[in-house]
């Protein structure tokens, strides 16, 4: 049996208890309040109640900061808990808990004092032979052997439309793969982009290939660009907006599946990097009547997302808002699982969502800042287990 060092099993116990407040991070801002473990479960247990996220948050922030206090910012393997992962958590936790002259400090803490630099382009810090590099703070690594990859990375399978319902196309890995027409842009997140900004090129896939040569339209070779037909008579070559065809994402491309009918992905999913240790930064600045400084953080994410010899508008103090904020995230971090716990985080979910998805817009209400409690949680509870209002 192998035995392990007194600093070694502190390690082991800030990364288990960085992990426990991640997972409940997301189980408060998904639920609200949820039954808080403290100790190991050793069998079945059916007489859990709810804690108060408040608590819980206290509880999250303590098992962090042990984190923090307890790790290096560098690990043995790649993939492990470091303390800049442990930091950027901190700061989230933070803002949850209006606590900004703390987030402020661990940002500038992380930002000065952490290994990690900006990739030269916002292409760079998704390209395929390059997912372990210098921006990444935290990520779920994903091995290519199948027999261990368990159900791998799925985010290819989410952002992808049914493309292959149309003449002269099929599906294929590099035009994304299966074509489930899960998530799709909207108009107002499609029209957030600058003319000068690389992160919409390497975030939309709105362009396909003709890679069917048994459904081929007349006139058409495989390889040439897809022409579509609009709903008034017109034709381009930029993909529509509809429910069944319309714009991809790229993010979370994978190239090198075993074949476009394994679900299993093997790239790496980013949990945290650094791009967003700055917004998050910038966004506890702007709470503290601190706009300058909090436009001077933000400024550097969008100088790097600036296309080659170009640049993009630099903003000032009085334009730093909250939503500006949630704009730029959305520019930066968009389709990253962030958004509806940034957008419940920071209250403006019911508001934005009328205001800018006209989908949700007629059917969101309040209650839906938190999900429903799932009804097998409540079946299976010997003691009273309250549904969620609304549900």
């Amino acid at each position: 049996m192998k035995r392990f060092l007194r600093h070694e099993k502190t390690t082991f116990k800030a990364e288990v208890r960085f992990l426990r407040a991640h997972y409940y991070y997301w189980l408060t801002l998904q639920f609200g309040d949820v039954v808080l473990k403290e100790n190991e479960t050793t069998g079945v247990e059916t007489d859990g109640v709810r804690t108060s996220k408040e608590t819980i948050w206290e509880f999250m922030k303590t098992d962090t900061e042990f984190a923090v206090e307890n790790l290096e910012w560098t690990a043995s393997e790649t993939g492990r808990i470091t303390k800049g992962a442990a930091l950027h958590q901190l700061i989230k936790i933070n803002l949850l808990m209006n606590d900004y002259a703390s987030a402020e400090s661990h940002g500038i803490e992380l930002i000065e004092n952490g290994p990690y630099q900006l990739q030269n382009t916002y292409a760079d810090v998704f390209e395929y032979d390059n997912q372990v590099n210098s921006e990444i703070i935290f990520a779920v690594q994903y091995g290519t052997d199948v027999l261990s990859n368990g159900s791998g990375n799925q985010g290819h399978l989410y952002f992808t439309p049914a493309y292959d319902l149309y003449a002269g196309l099929t599906r294929d890995v590099t035009q994304g793969g299966r074509p489930f027409t899960r998530f799709r842009p909207t108009e107002f997140y499609r029209n957030l982009f600058e003319e000068n900004d690389s992160r919409f090129d390497e975030t939309f896939r709105y362009t396909w290939t003709y890679n069917n040569e048994e459904s081929l339209p007349e006139g058409a070779a495989i390889g040439d660009t897809v022409i579509w037909e609009a709903e008034d008579g017109t034709y381009s070559k930029i993909a529509p907006n509809t429910d069944l065809m319309h714009w991809g994402m790229k993010k979370h491309d994978d190239p090198t599946r075993a074949s476009f009918q394994d679900q299993a992905g093997f790239r790496d999913f980013f949990v945290s990097r650094l791009s967003e240790t700055y917004l998050l930064l910038s966004e506890a600045l702007l709470y503290q009547g601190k706009q300058e400084e909090a436009a001077n953080y933000i400024n550097i994410v969008r100088a790097r997302a600036a296309k080659s010899n170009t640049e993009l508008e630099t903003i000032s103090a009085s334009d730093v808002t909250l939503d500006f904020i949630l704009d730029e995230r959305a520019r930066e971090l968009g389709g990253e699982e962030m958004r509806w716990m940034d957008l419940v985080r920071t209250g403006k979910l019911e508001e934005r969502v009328k205001a800018y998805n006209p989908n949700g817009a007629n059917n969101i209400q309040s209650y839906h800042t938190l999900r429903p409690i799932p009804q097998s949680q409540i079946d299976l509870s010997d003691v009273e287990f309250p549904q969620n209002p609304g549900y």
